[in-house]
């Protein structure tokens, strides 16, 4: 469960960029998102109502800017989320200074030093320099099935960062090339992405 929660009086104009699958926590289900907005670029946002995964979806995958009304605010690990629940309204709208944003955002890949403002668990694309990788390594996962993981270090003009590439992505990749990184997910352990 999120820290404390606050209901919002304001209405958020934004898109809907990446949706997680269901996830469960004991009884509850839920998945996250990120929204793309004007005013704070891309949040973090955890629903509630897992039967909304569907049209999350359909909307991300149409582009379609939506306004969230009677959503609540909720601090976790020291960052604000938006909780939406069954109550929380989410319904398409205009929003052309948006669509600008959305299209910049789309076309261009993400700085490594950009990423500090970057929601954990969203989708990214990096276009950086494999400075080094280890081997490939098999791991017994929690569901006791094995899995290939191997770790690197990517670099570009502003930064470097840890990359792990899971199953069928070992073993592809050579030190010292650039690539263009697509779908990497960000992750966050202990306030570090």
């Amino acid at each position: 469960m999120l820290g404390s929660k606050d209901e919002n009086k304001s209405d958020i104009v934004c898109y809907i960029r990446d949706t997680s699958p269901i996830k469960k926590k004991g009884t509850l289900r839920y998945f996250n998102c990120s929204l793309q907005t004007t005013s704070s670029g891309v949040q973090r946002a955890v629903c509630f109502s897992p039967e909304r995964k569907a049209a999350f979806d359909t909307l991300k995958k149409q582009r379609s800017p939506v306004k969230l009304s009677k959503y609540v605010t909720g601090t976790k690990y020291g960052t604000t989320d938006i909780v939406i629940q069954k109550h929380t309204n989410v319904v398409p709208t205009e929003a052309p200074d948006l669509e600008a944003l959305y299209q910049q955002q789309t076309t261009s890949y993400a700085t490594i030093s950009s990423l500090q403002d970057v929601a954990p668990n969203q989708l990214i694309t990096v276009k950086a320099k494999l400075l080094h990788l280890s081997g490939s390594k098999t791991i017994i996962m929690h569901d006791s099935k094995p899995a290939k993981k191997q770790e690197g270090m990517i670099v570009d003009t502003t930064g470097y960062m840890k990359i792990v590439l899971w199953a069928e992505h070992t073993g592809k990749l050579e030190e010292s090339n650039t690539y263009i990184f697509t779908n990497l997910r960000l992750k966050q352990s202990r306030d570090l992405k």
